[in-house]
């Protein structure tokens, strides 16, 4: 069965591919289509969910690390 945690964990174990892949595509649609404003703003709205994932799946040592910061 699949489930949030396994996507998580195959996404970051991943990231490079999947950064690659999506670069890829975003640069052909953008080629294609000759927008290339759409194609990049496609690619940097991919960041920024693989950003929030990223943060998503560690927020217990962001948490700590915000506390040691503080304190």
């Amino acid at each position: 069965m699949i489930n949030g945690d396994s996507i998580a964990d195959w996404l970051q174990s991943n990231v490079i591919f999947v950064l690659l892949m999506v670069a890829g595509i975003s640069i052909l649609v953008g080629a294609i289509n000759k927008k290339t404003r759409d194609a990049m703003l496609v690619f940097c709205l991919s960041l920024v969910g693989l950003l929030f994932l990223t943060l998503a799946s560690s927020w217990q040592q962001i948490g700590q690390w915000v506390q040691s910061v503080i304190s």
